[in-house]
Parts: structure tokens; C-alpha cells; sequence
């Protein structure tokens, strides 16, 4: 009787909270937050906190509502939860349950060499060859610049250009000052002694190739001479946080649509992927969190693309305005963040180039007269990029040219 005159009492009161809380609900009235990733995520919706704080204030549970258990009720309550405890499972489903484990952990865990590499001891053992053969026969396909080695011969790799530090770099968005990073030499960036030295090619050369990235990308498209061979997937607001989760242009020779990043790769076979991101994230702290999300980019065009020659362009330089006084965007940020990502190569299909050796001034900034915004590229300069691209390409075999 108490409980039905309280309910009686605080009716009206109720029925409002309730009617507020349908609206907001209605509404959309919900906090959120965006992380590093550039992923947004919904934190507990504002009405909750409203519905709470009149329900405290009636003097209610959460929400407006009573809650009143008798102890035979609690007790009933207490047997009906323990008959319906899972019951332990048979010795083939428990069996099955951790095949499925492991089964998941081996997705998860650092890809293996993928089909379409193969070191010279793996290509030895498979045809009966011996070792040296194998070397030879590399040597000569690649016109002479196979090396089989311990580690990095000179030419398997670009160096990254440096620049002078103007002490306006904020550290907010760096690693510390001084950090070295090491190659991975693991799984897909495993080195396995096979190395390939850079040599030049002609236009014909791209015409299995992707260009992925963000405005920089979008330039060569426009004003580098090579989109009657090269396809690109590229666009200003592009980042290694969302490339995989945007839908922007595609453009080949052939056609242009709108696709996601994994349609595209899932489309046809390319010989090689040009990667081109980082501007965009200059001002997201920091270096080791932007090589994370390289990485991840690395290994799922490595999943889609197993062949391919993957290359990753090093951020472009800014001019000397900007890296002069600019805390977040200058060019001490920009090669920390180069040499991180310089050491995901591997010197067999993953390789690192830096288009700043043709763009730079002696201090390592981006020549004033080859740019209008201190950023990227006028038009009439792109074409050095694409003469820098056919001047440091790799050839393994007749497939790649």
C-alpha cells in the first residue's frame, strides 16, 4: 500500500522525466570525442546523465524506477540464476572453442611472407637449384642490381633528406628529440638478405601503378605528367588514420569513380603502390603514434597486394616561412617523421624514396620559387617529381617493368 501511494504521489513528476528523457533521446543529444585515428566515438549520452541526476533527486533508482525485492523473491531469483549457468561444454566443443582461438591469434598476428615474395633460399630449395644459380639468375633479370647481402647495400635505399632546425619545432608533436628507430625485420619487413638496388625507367613502367595519398598525391595527378599510365587513389583530407575508412575519387587512364581504398585493391592486380601520406597529420601528436598507423596501412595494401612493389614517399618538405615559425608544421617534424618511416623497408619489395632530394634548397626547405603556399608544389614544378620517380625505381624481373 505505501509503494502504490508513492507512486501515486510522484506520478506526474515521473511521466515528465520520462517524456523529457523520449525527446532528448529523440534528439540526439549525445556527447563524443575524435581520437588520434580521427575515429569518432560516442561517450555516455547527455539525457542519461539528466534522467539520473531527477531520479536522484526524487529519491529513486536510476532512471525513475522503484526496485522492491522480497527475500522469497530473492531467493527464487537465486535458483533461476544458477539453473541457467552455462553448463560446462562437451571435450569436442571446448576443442573446437580453442581452435577458434588460435585460429583468431594467427590473424592477428604479424602477416607472414605473403605469395608473392619469394627470398633466394626459399626459390633454391623449391627448384633443386643451388644458391648461386638462384643469385645469377637475380643479377641478370634485374639488369645488375640484385645484391644478396647481411644488410642494406649502398643504392637499396634513399637516404632522407635533412634539414636545419630553427628551434621553433614544438615537442607536443614529436617523439623526443634524438630518437632512433630501427627496421622491423619481421614478418612482411623481414630483410632476408635479398636486396635491390634503384635504377631508372620510362613512363611505361607505371602503368601498373597506384599512387595513394593525400594532396600531394593529388598534384602528381594533375600536374605531374603521368596519368596516362598511373591510376591514383588520392585526396587533400586524406591521412594514414582514414584512408582506409573515406570514399574519394578513383582515377585511371580509363575510368573514375568513387570508391573505398579496399575496392580498389580488390579490383584488379597492381606491380606497384606508391604511398604518399603525412601532412595532414603534422599537427597530431606524435611520430611514433603516425608510424603505427603507417604500418597498418603497409600491411593491409600488403594483404590486398601481395606482389606489388610497395614504395613510401617521404613527406614533402615546407619552405623556410613555414618551418621557421611554425611550432607543429616544419621541417625538423616533417624528417623525424621521415626517418620513421624510412625504416619499414625491407630492400626487396617495400622501399623507401624521398622526393626532397629534388626540391630542396641547401637548408633542406622546399625552394620558395617552387611553391606558392610553402607547401606543395605550383603546377609547373610536379613534373620534377615524376622525373625523380623514373630516376630511383626497382626492377626485379621482366613483371615489373
Amino acid at each position: 500500500m505505501n509503494i502504490l501511494k508513492f507512486f501515486i504521489k510522484k506520478l506526474p513528476i515521473l511521466s515528465l522525466v520520462v517524456i523529457a528523457g523520449i525527446i532528448l533521446r529523440c534528439a540526439g543529444l549525445v556527447d563524443s570525442f575524435v581520437d588520434h585515428e580521427g575515429h569518432d566515438y560516442l561517450k555516455s549520452p547527455v539525457y542519461t546523465q539528466v534522467l539520473d541526476n531527477a531520479a536522484k533527486a526524487l529519491g529513486v533508482g536510476n532512471a525513475g524506477t522503484v526496485t522492491v525485492t522480497t527475500a522469497s523473491e530473492k531467493e527464487a531469483k537465486e535458483k533461476t540464476a544458477e539453473g541457467n549457468k552455462p553448463k560446462a561444454p562437451s571435450k569436442d566443443a571446448a576443442a573446437a572453442k580453442a581452435s577458434k582461438k588460435e585460429a583468431t591469434k594467427a590473424e592477428q598476428a604479424e602477416p607472414q611472407k605473403p605469395a608473392g615474395y619469394e627470398s633466394a633460399e626459399e626459390q633454391a630449395k623449391r627448384t633443386g637449384k643451388s644458391l648461386e644459380e638462384i643469385k645469377k639468375s637475380r643479377d641478370k633479370k634485374s639488369n645488375h642490381t640484385y645484391v644478396y647481402a647481411d644488410s642494406f647495400p649502398p643504392g637499396a635505399s634513399r637516404p632522407v633528406v635533412q634539414a636545419v632546425d630553427y628551434g621553433v619545432a614544438d615537442q607536443r608533436y614529436m617523439d623526443e628529440f634524438g630518437t632512433k628507430y630501427d627496421y622491423i625485420d619481421k614478418g612482411i619487413f623481414a630483410q632476408d638478405h635479398d636486396y635491390y638496388k634503384f635504377q631508372r625507367v620510362e613512363d611505361d613502367y607505371f602503368d601498373n601503378a597506384l599512387f595513394v595519398g593525400d594532396s600531394q598525391s593529388d598534384g602528381i595527378y594533375n600536374y605531374g605528367l603521368i596519368r596516362d599510365h598511373a591510376s591514383f587513389y588520392a585526396l587533400e583530407s586524406v591521412t594514414a588514420y582514414n584512408l582506409f575508412d573515406v570514399r574519394i575519387p578513383f582515377r585511371s587512364p580509363t575510368e573514375e569513380y568513387d570508391a573505398s581504398l579496399n575496392e580498389v585493391l580488390a579490383k584488379r592486380d597492381y606491380g606497384k603502390i606508391y604511398i604518399c601520406l603525412g601532412v595532414n597529420e603534422m599537427g597530431v601528436p606524435d611520430t611514433i603514434l603516425f608510424r603505427k598507423a603507417y604500418i597498418k596501412v603497409i600491411k593491409k595494401i600488403r594483404k590486398a597486394q601481395p606482389a606489388a612493389i610497395i614504395y613510401i614517399q617521404g613527406i614533402m618538405h615546407l619552405s623556410a616561412g613555414y618551418s621557421t615559425s611554425d611550432p607543429a608544421f616544419n621541417n625538423k617534424n616533417v624528417v623525424q617523421r621521415n626517418e620513421a618511416i624510412s625504416k619499414l623497408a625491407n630492400g626487396h619489395d617495400i622501399f623507401y624514396i624521398d622526393p626532397n632530394e629534388a626540391v630542396c634548397d641547401g637548408n633542406g626547405d622546399l625552394r620558395a620559387d617552387y611553391t606558392n603556399d610553402g607547401i606543395h608544389l605550383t603546377a609547373q614544378y610536379y613534373p620534377i617529381w615524376h622525373e625523380y620517380l623514373n630516376n630511383f625505381a626497382i626492377v626485379r624481373g621482366r613483371k615489373d617493368k
